[in-house]
């Protein structure tokens, strides 16, 4: 009651002084006037209007109180309300321009916009310097595009009254609309009021494309800059504009710097990253930036596609965790929490999650085809088929979802003539994609016609180098008995899944049922089939290694690789604990002389005989010693007091300079010390 008293106390002072100056102002209606400046202060427009209204049927000669009633009532959408009180007041005034004013908003807001218009110029006859009528003039002829009409009315207006930002934009947009080029000096005249209206900032940069030059703006926006040096939007339009891809990340950093919260520098900021793939760089800036922008799901999806880039998979799905946790109906976050379980292997929480939104969103064809894929993936075919035929139903012309389903039911034996009608009409829109075509191969294989599938699908093959269709092809060379072309097959295919992480259940049954079909046949020895595809070409690689000391706790380094085919063997090199540099074998006894030197002298040479002499893939079986070659075709090195593993063999044939197979993994195993080093990668050299 205290906060309000004083607001009451002032409206009825305010009312009581008016109604002093009013000769004639009952009681009645002085009271009905102080409820409703109490209604309308309160924002209750809808109790507001009847005490109004009561106000002026308590005291008929207030011929003031009518043009109140007509303006509320027009807010108010009571448009009924308002012609009724509006031709009260003009009954009394027909003269008036003010009521013929009011007469003409309600004939527009009535449709009657060409009776408001004759109303307004006979109004505008009587008293030539009415600005409200000058304006209310400009509005119709704006409400029926008669443009230029409209311009002369606001023009007219503007020589009457001062200027304001949001008129002179609304002249401006008249001027682009018409291709008058005043329309840059009306924006100018805009930001001069205001030198912080974004609208009038974008309007001058339309402004200058259409009617100058980039060049020319990018002066002027320097000019303003240099006049207002602290005007974010002005700092902002000229940021795009300036010459180099670095002077405009350099204003983007200054921008931010004085606008932390700057959501459009923080964006740009991070496209630069983007577009030079400095993905450290990006992350690190980001996470500087948690405090002003970590509350996006934004935040979250990009800290987690940066942590990706940079082989963080475990990290980025925590990150997505996260992410969905705080904002539990973005569905794109969701989206990509499964797509990380599986890169993750956890499908079964991907599914989970891809079934959730699939049941929410039918209508998202990128997200329903990709949990079509996983049911596949984790051997539920009927559920897929299901998914995959609404799909085709809901997108007949997508020849991806088409094919999709044409493959699923050859693969299941199934409709077998109508999927190869979808698929050759697939192959028919797209005869290049060698998908489309090795489909077309598998269904030709699964009707019995196995010369004709053996040729499409070794065409497919060739084109792609896809680990899958290698697959398929071994399929079909072995059920014709040639059984080296489908050995052959089924290893370019196991090396080339290698380089997955991990392998689905539908990958790992298909390999399997290869193996099963060839299994006794011709099959060749392990150490013919790694010494034909040793790992050659200048190469380097970075391994990332988990670390387990007896009686300490687990730490991480890495160990680099470099190997050049003209060069003296390979070098190694070793990241210790804390380090931020590399360091070789020597450097690393000498600035850590407690650290066991001879194991990891020993690691090295062996790393060295491995990646550069492949003393392994070279040595006769009957004379090897140290080198082993297993039937998982693992390659093993004994040394004095450790053990080394080389296995998880992956193709790197994407790399034109690196021939071969390169291992993803080395084990390590010591007296004290067992390790697994995971590559992160190889490059060419």
């Amino acid at each position: 009651m205290r906060s309000t008293f004083p607001a009451l106390l002032t409206l009825l002072l305010a009312t009581a002084s008016w109604a002093q100056e009013s000769e004639l102002f009952p009681k009645t209606s002085y009271l009905h006037y102080l409820q409703y400046l109490i209604f309308e202060k309160e924002g209750k427009l809808d109790r507001a209007l009847p005490e109004l209204i009561m106000a002026y049927e308590a005291n008929p000669d207030g011929q003031e109180l009518l043009s109140e009633i007509v303006i509320l009532s027009l807010h108010l959408g009571k448009v009924e309300f308002a012609a009724h009180y509006a031709e009260r007041a003009y009954a009394g005034n027909p003269r008036d321009p003010k009521v013929k004013l009011l007469r003409a908003q309600v004939q527009h807001a009535q449709g009657y916009s060409h009776e408001a218009i004759k109303e307004l110029q006979a109004a505008k006859t009587l008293d030539p310097a009415d600005s409200q009528v000058i304006l209310e003039l400009a509005a119709i002829y704006a409400d029926l595009e008669m443009k230029q009409e409209a311009l002369h009315y606001l023009d007219l207006y503007l020589g009457l009254e001062p200027a304001t930002p949001e008129l002179l934009k609304i002249k401006a947009e008249y001027q682009m609309r018409e291709r008058d080029s005043g329309a840059v000096e009306t924006y100018l005249q805009a930001l001069a009021l205001d030198p912080e209206d974004s609208e009038a900032l974008d309007g001058l940069a339309r402004a200058y494309r259409v009617f100058s030059s980039s060049s020319n703006m990018r002066e002027m926006l320097m000019d303003m800059a240099r006049k207002n040096s602290a005007s974010i939007p002005i700092r902002a339009r000229l940021c795009p504009m300036m010459a180099t891809t670095e002077t405009r990340f350099s204003c983007w950093r200054e921008l931010l710097e004085s606008d932390p919260a700057n959501p459009e520098a923080f964006v740009k900021i991070l496209d630069h990253f983007e577009s030079k793939e400095q993905w450290q760089e990006a992350l690190e800036f980001l996470q500087d930036n948690e405090g002003h922008f970590g509350a996006s799901p934004i935040f979250g999806l990009k800290e987690s596609f940066y942590l990706l880039q940079l082989g963080e998979l475990e990290e980025a799905v925590a990150i997505l965790e996260q992410t969905s946790r705080t904002h539990p109906d973005n569905d794109e976050a969701a989206y990509f929490l499964a797509l990380g379980y599986q890169d993750l292997g956890r499908l079964s929480d991907a599914q989970m999650i891809l079934e959730r939104l699939y049941r929410k969103r039918q209508d998202w064809k990128e997200m329903a085809y990709n949990y079509a894929l996983l049911l596949g993936e984790n051997a539920q075919g009927v559920a897929m088929e299901k998914v995959l035929a609404d799909l085709v139903r809901r997108w007949p012309d997508d020849m991806t979802l088409v094919n999709a389903l044409g493959f699923t039911w050859a693969d299941s034996g199934k409709n077998l003539q109508q999927a190869r009608v979808m698929i050759e009409k697939a192959v028919a829109e797209e005869p290049e994609n060698y998908y489309f075509q090795d489909s077309l191969g598998w269904v030709l294989f699964k009707m019995g016609d196995g010369e004709q599938s053996a040729k499409v699908i070794r065409e497919a093959s060739v084109k792609s180098q896809d680990p899958e269709i290698m697959l398929h092809l071994a399929r079909v060379m072995g059920s014709q008995g040639r059984f080296s072309e489908a050995w052959e097959s089924y290893y370019q295919a196991f090396f080339d899944l290698g380089r997955r992480k991990r392998i689905t259940p539908r990958l790992n049954k298909e390999m399997e049922s290869v193996q099963r079909q060839l299994s006794g046949k011709h099959e060749p020895d392990p150490r013919d089939i790694l010494g034909k595809v040793a790992p050659q070409g200048d190469v380097a690689g970075t391994f990332r290694c988990e670390w387990g000391v007896m009686g300490k706790q687990p730490f991480r380094t890495k160990i680099g690789i470099e190997r050049r085919d003209q060069g003296e063997g390979a070098r190694i090199s070793f990241w210790p604990p804390g380090s931020f540099m590399p360091m070789d074998v020597d450097e690393l006894a000498g600035n850590f002389p407690k650290s066991n030197a001879g194991l990891f002298k020993g690691m090295a040479d062996a790393m060295d005989q491995f990646f550069y002499s492949r003393q392994w893939a070279q040595t006769p079986k009957r004379d090897a010693k140290d080198w082993k070659i297993d039937r998982d075709l693992s390659v093993r090195f004994s040394g004095k007091g450790f053990k080394l593993k080389f296995y998880g063999f992956y193709s790197s044939q994407s790399q034109a300079k690196i021939r071969g197979v390169l291992p993803r993994y080395i084990g390590v195993e010591a007296d004290y010390l067992k390790g697994t080093c995971e590559a992160l990668g190889y490059e060419q050299r």
